[in-house]
């Protein structure tokens, strides 16, 4: 399992035509760590 801690969610957001964006796989990445952790606390 990866740690929140162990993301940098700033090396995660590209720039693309002056817009913020992520990739879906890093954003399914993200997503999915941070479900853990929430499903895990409980």
């Amino acid at each position: 399992m990866i740690e929140l801690k162990d993301v940098n969610i700033e090396n995660l957001i590209y720039e693309i035509r002056g817009k913020a964006v992520m990739l879906d796989s890093n954003f399914a990445r993200l997503y999915n760590v941070l479900m853990e952790q929430k499903l895990n606390a409980y």
